[in-house]
């Protein structure tokens, strides 16, 4: 049965204001175990490439619930995760236009990256700033302490938050601190999970139950540890940490 590799790549210099990494998924035709694609919600706007058996582009807004697709034999899709901001749509206009079936992954990253690098992008300085915040401190930080170092109210940076982002800053902190527990969860698949809890700020091991339940579809923090044991990583990017 497949195995999946899931591989993220560090995006140039010149796009990584706009992007967090370029991702592959590759489903072995012949290795073990029945992988399934299970994204958890990150407050990314994503591009994803079919390149096999299917070609296909679609561009996936964030969201609070996982998405989840079986993996097929052989599989190869390819992608960009944004930074948290307004949707790249004048991306996906003008990948449409250039990207075509048969380019391989690296000639797709290429003219991704020309794309990107030529596109416009309307950022708000305080909602980046809040996003940089929040995830340097692993979605820790209290939303208050934003405000205070914006100098602005916490119902103007929610207005902010959800006109950009489609969630309010309370929600994305709590998305980036599960998504850091999920890297933990990759780098260190014995670690005790109530260890891990404590690591990153819950109350304990029952709180980070809940926004495993309330974000990963009702998925407990064990079935998603034992859903990676035919899943192969390799992260080559920081995602997530600026």
């Amino acid at each position: 049965m497949p195995r999946l590799l899931y591989t993220e790549i560090a995006p140039p210099a010149s796009i990584a204001a706009h992007v967090d990494c370029f991702w592959t998924v590759a489903v072995d035709a012949s290795g073990p175990g029945t992988p399934h694609h299970m994204v958890f919600p990150d407050g990314c706007w994503t591009l994803s490439i079919g390149i096999r058996p299917t070609w296909y582009m679609r561009l996936r807004a964030p969201a609070t619930t996982p998405f989840v697709a079986p993996s097929t034999a052989d599989e190869l899709i390819a992608g960009a995760r944004f930074r948290p901001g307004p949707p790249p749509a004048e991306v996906l206009d003008h990948a449409r236009r250039m990207l075509r079936p048969g380019q391989s992954v690296q000639e797709i990253f290429f003219f991704l990256s020309e794309i990107i690098q030529s596109s416009i992008f309307h950022r708000d300085h305080r909602l980046d700033f809040m996003i940089s915040k929040l995830r340097v401190n692993e979605g820790r930080l209290a939303v208050a302490k934003v405000t205070e170092e914006l100098d602005i109210g916490e119902r103007q940076l929610e207005r902010l938050s959800t006109q950009h982002l489609g969630l309010s800053p309370k929600t994305f902190a709590r998305i980036v601190r599960l998504q850091s527990v999920l890297r933990c969860f990759i780098s260190s698949p014995s670690g005790k999970l109530a260890g891990i809890a404590t690591d990153f700020g819950y109350a304990d091991q029952a709180h980070m139950a809940r926004d495993f339940t309330q974000f990963g579809g009702g998925i407990t923090p064990l079935q998603y540890r034992r859903s990676l044991a035919h899943v192969g990583f390799v992260l080559e990017s920081a995602a997530g940490s600026r």
